[in-house]
């Protein structure tokens, strides 16, 4: 028998030294990985005032970024962690309700490598200056997150997080213009939020997400946040 069982594709081939090569390439093909595409377009819904086209490139979305087993992974280190600490029904400034968070500098050296890949899926984001710690925010099923904009002396540019356990919707809105920008983000995925959309859109993830004109079922959500610094921190 073939041991790259291809013996039925390739059996105009004369020797079985060609067989196996073209075997071989093709397995190569069929293995090799897939460059990520930014799929975020057809993950948001606008709503208000148009926005002006020049968000969209400050929103980025890749479903699937992560493995069903690497997402097992990364809720197998940080529950254990985030069990030791009671759900805080507010925040001191109320943003968040119904959540615990912790920041973890620390991770085995397969998930470190996935947080590696996130910060350099692109040219872009491989330029820029991450922070060394990931903010894990765990939220219950009626957790939420309400409207805010990251602390712009603390962080950089840009924000990123992968999401775990259940689906919610991010929504951005600038208040000045009444711009509203929805973005569905499935369990699994990685999304980027940078420059304009970073600083003149607060954002809020809310316990009753629609999307579309359809509810989205959350549940419990664990995000796993990573931020750029600013040029005066080290």
């Amino acid at each position: 028998g073939n041991m790259f069982g291809s013996s039925k594709i390739y059996q105009r081939t004369t020797t079985r030294k060609r067989t196996i090569s073209f075997s071989f390439v093709s397995n190569w093909f069929r293995s090799k990985p897939s460059i990520p595409q930014n799929q975020a377009a057809e993950h948001l819904e606008f709503k208000g005032t148009a926005p002006p086209a020049s968000v969209l490139d400050c929103i980025k979305l890749y479903p699937n970024f992560i493995t069903q087993d690497e997402h097992n992974a990364l809720v197998a280190e940080v529950d254990p962690e985030l069990k030791l600490r009671r759900y805080q029904a507010g925040h001191w400034d109320n943003v968040a309700k119904q959540y615990r968070e912790i920041e973890k500098p620390t991770w085995t050296e397969a998930n470190l490598a996935i947080f590696e890949r996130a910060k350099t899926i692109t040219e872009t984001e491989k330029s820029k200056d991450w922070g060394k710690f990931i903010h894990v925010l765990d939220l219950k099923k009626e957790g939420e997150i309400g409207h805010h904009i990251d602390n712009t002396e603390a962080f950089g540019c840009t924000i990123a997080g992968i999401s775990l356990l259940s689906e919610s919707v991010m929504t951005m809105e600038n208040k000045e213009t009444g711009s509203i920008i929805e973005l569905y983000l499935p369990p699994k995925s990685l999304y980027f939020i940078s420059d304009e959309v970073r600083y003149n859109f607060g954002h809020a993830i809310t316990h009753t997400p629609t999307f579309k004109g359809k509810p989205v079922n959350k549940d419990r959500r664990i995000s796993l946040i990573l931020r750029t610094r600013t040029k005066d921190k080290d």
